[in-house]
């Protein structure tokens, strides 16, 4: 997975803390991040992910599931890792306090107790902090982006995130679909998905 920041709370209040309205100045922010992470973009899978994906039993919809049943913020990207024989799932969760990480086994479906530290919105540009807003107040969660791209394009999806697209933040979704990652772009206030008009 391409590692570019690409998902709880959709109140008006988390909107306005997301954009930092209202917010003390951070203290001293996370700067500690992979080149691209200023900016927000949702995972980017390799073909090379699609043969060890086949064998996974927790698909991403039960993954998101397991994090959205803990409560503890809104998931905004999700993406299958594979590094040195291991495979796990990478999920990005907001809340108030920033953006952070966990994972969750592809074979279990346990959440694993180890979180990152939160990266302060601080960090990101204005755009990141525009999808970020955008992810917490949007009609259709990440898990519905799943569902519906999986019904439209088939398969099974491994990675999904909220990123902008043609200006607007919207939700970048990629499945295995015969053995071939495809992409769906999901309207975050409609449901709606479609292809993506190039990559």
């Amino acid at each position: 997975m391409t590692l570019r920041l690409s998902f709880a709370v959709a109140s008006v209040i988390l909107g306005c803390l997301l954009l930092g309205i209202g917010q003390a100045p951070a203290a001293e922010p996370n700067t500690n991040l992979p080149i691209g992470y200023r900016g927000l973009a949702a995972p980017r899978e390799s073909s090379s992910n699609i043969e060890p994906f086949r064998h996974v039993r927790i698909s991403i919809a039960q993954a998101l599931d397991a994090i959205q049943r803990q409560g503890q913020g809104r998931v905004v990207e999700i993406g299958f890792v594979r590094k040195s024989g291991s495979s796990w799932y990478r999920v990005g969760i907001v809340d108030a306090a920033g953006l952070r990480y966990q994972r969750v086994s592809p074979v279990t479906g346990a959440v694993s107790r180890r979180k990152s530290p939160n990266i302060a919105f601080a960090v990101f540009d204005t755009e990141a902090r525009r999808v970020l807003a955008a992810a917490g107040s949007a009609k259709f969660t990440l898990a519905q982006a799943v569902v519906a791209t999986e019904s439209t394009k088939g398969g099974k999806v491994i990675s999904a995130g909220m990123e902008q697209i043609q200006g607007i933040p919207q939700y970048y979704v990629q499945a295995v679909t015969q053995g071939k990652l495809v992409a769906a772009i999901v309207n975050p206030n409609t449901g709606i998905a479609v292809d993506p008009a190039s990559e």
